[in-house]
């Protein structure tokens, strides 16, 4: 299985080459300033993608998870948004976790994970 992850695209997602893969990741920081708007777009992004699954997490920058979070989350309708959650994807289990999470220790690790994906920040 070909995992394809990339993070910090800051709204510039749709000038990248994406390569093909069966999962895309975006590890976090996929908007600027972190408007509801470019949630909008990013989820467009997301939608011309050819990958099997795709999973992202927030990053420091995704600002409309903070303060606008249940609105933010149900304009993501074409992946698996994951916030210290898990899921198994063909017997794999990614365990992606917001920054802030991990900042605060309030990240939950769980056994049985594949490997962990987080935004760092900066």
């Amino acid at each position: 299985m070909k995992f394809v992850c990339v993070s910090d695209t800051h709204t510039m997602h749709d000038r990248l080459p994406i390569p093909e893969g069966d999962v895309f990741i975006h590890a976090g920081d996929m908007t600027d300033v972190g408007s509801l708007e470019d949630v909008a777009r990013f989820n467009g992004f997301l939608k011309s993608l050819k990958h099997r699954y795709k999973i992202v997490i927030a990053g420091n920058h995704d600002f409309a998870f903070q303060n606008s979070h249940q609105v933010a989350k149900s304009m993501l309708t074409d992946c698996i948004y994951l916030e210290d959650s898990e899921t198994t994807i063909e017997g794999i289990k990614p365990m992606p976790s917001p920054l802030g999470r991990i900042l605060y220790n309030h990240l939950r690790i769980y056994e049985d994970i594949s490997g962990a994906v987080r935004h760092r920040g900066s």
